[in-house]
């Protein structure tokens, strides 16, 4: 056959081969990577700063810390995060990180790929990015497929306050909802019969807070995508509220996220 239709032997007998290795070591690379950085000493100013500022880190046990430090490690090896008019200083990048795996944190098999640059502003911005007027202001925001912005004084509010709000994690919710291409309050990775039932949930709740009806601020009534995002922060940083007065919106966040933090709690 390779004679009657004129294909050269070594593209069939060599290069095959080849490409397989090529893609295996560029696997292997990749996952020897995170294995280095996942394993290498996470050092005792870094353990600090999440002792002081990451409740969520103080409330795992000990096994989990050096799973958390790890993840954390391994994330800040793959993200770009960069000062605009302001340092980031090692304990930011740490919150940034923290935000992050807090949300994966549950399923160990997920990751933070293809991450846009992460922009760290001095205080809140307008739509421009420029300090903020005093009618508007953003204390985050996610351009699609170019930046996470967010801004470090707000970011070191939320983790020094036990209020409900969180940037970090709004922000990196809106991630996990946008990674399908769609701005919609539907996280990724569902199939579609989950799909479904997450439209309906974060439809009701819409109509819930539009309404007043609803434990979430009002900001969760802008469209679905905010509703989703509020939701995470509550399930975080309100749990048992968030399970005690809407246990179905509690429940599709633990099932989907593989926490329950109202027990841990």
């Amino acid at each position: 056959m390779l004679w009657e239709t004129g294909t050269p032997l070594v593209h069939v007998v060599v290069w095959p081969p080849v490409a397989a290795t090529l893609v295996f070591w560029l696997l292997m690379r990749q996952a020897l990577r995170r294995h280095r950085v996942g394993v290498r000493t996470f050092g005792p100013r870094w353990r600090r700063t999440l002792d002081g500022h990451v409740a969520y880190y103080l409330a795992l046990d000990g096994v989990e810390r050096r799973r958390f430090e790890r993840e954390v490690a391994i994330f800040l090896d793959q993200a770009e995060i960069t000062g605009v008019g302001t340092s980031v200083s090692d304990s930011v990048r740490l919150l940034v990180a923290s935000s992050a795996v807090m949300l994966t944190f549950g399923r160990p098999g997920w990751g933070w790929t293809d991450l846009p640059e992460i922009l760290i502003y001095p205080a809140p911005f307008d739509e421009r990015f420029r300090r903020s007027s005093r009618h508007v202001a953003y204390a985050g925001m996610v351009v699609p497929r170019n930046a996470i912005a967010l801004s470090k004084s707000a970011l070191i509010w939320s983790f020094r306050h036990e209020e409900p709000y969180h940037v970090g994690l709004h922000e990196f919710a809106h991630v996990l909802d946008m990674e399908d291409g769609r701005f919609d309050g539907v996280p990724c990775g569902l199939p579609a019969a989950a799909q479904r039932r997450w439209q309906a949930l974060i439809e009701d709740e819409l109509v819930r807070v539009r309404t007043g009806r609803s434990v979430l601020d009002e900001y969760a009534g802008s469209n679905e995508a905010e509703t989703f995002a509020v939701a995470v922060e509550y399930f975080f940083r309100a749990p048992q509220r968030l399970r005690r007065q809407h246990p179905e919106l509690y429940e599709a966040l633990r099932d989907y996220l593989n926490q329950d933090p109202a027990e841990r709690d």
